[in-house]
């Protein structure tokens, strides 16, 4: 939903002279992709401004919009983040406020979790192929570079929010 990969390798790229690309990260091991002397460090700027500046993924503010308008549909918002992290956690969800893709009381669909596969719902939109895995409902990849290993998955749909939407509507 929220379009990190932006302003993260900015300031990456600017803070250790660098030309890192979105397109050159592969994997979600993305400190094999930086300078070696930053390796995990790339990490740190997730506790950083970074959630007051990141932007939503073309199209997610319309199709959001447009799930919420299903019958009978609730959307929740399932975010990876530690407890040390809680301040991150924050951000990440003062971000959604921003956008008006969650009002300021809708606390109860923001959920932090490591494992997806006990969330509990339809659908399941992720980029990272490993939360869907073990999801027991319609599982649906949002293309990445860092997913394009499973592109021949059958839950693999294309870039666009658009064709998220309809994978949904098709299904609901």
């Amino acid at each position: 939903v929220l379009d990190l990969m932006p302003y993260w390798l900015l300031l990456y790229n600017r803070d250790w002279n660098d030309t890192l690309t979105e397109d050159r990260i592969v994997t979600w091991d993305f400190h094999k992709y930086v300078k070696p002397e930053c390796g995990r460090k790339i990490y740190d700027y997730l506790d950083t401004d970074l959630y007051d500046v990141v932007e939503p993924v073309v199209g997610a503010i319309s199709g959001i919009a447009e799930l919420k308008r299903l019958p009978s549909a609730r959307v929740i918002f399932a975010t990876m983040s530690s407890v040390q992290h809680s301040c991150r956690l924050i951000n990440k969800f003062n971000c959604l406020v921003r956008y008006g893709l969650l009002g300021e009381d809708e606390n109860e669909n923001f959920v932090a979790i490591k494992d997806k596969s006990l969330l509990r719902g339809e659908f399941l939109i992720d980029d990272r192929w490993e939360n869907l895995v073990d999801f027991a409902g319609i599982r649906i990849l949002k293309v990445k570079p860092w997913s394009d290993p499973y592109r021949d998955n059958k839950w693999r749909v294309t870039r666009t929010w658009r064709e998220i939407v309809n994978v949904v509507i098709k299904q609901f």
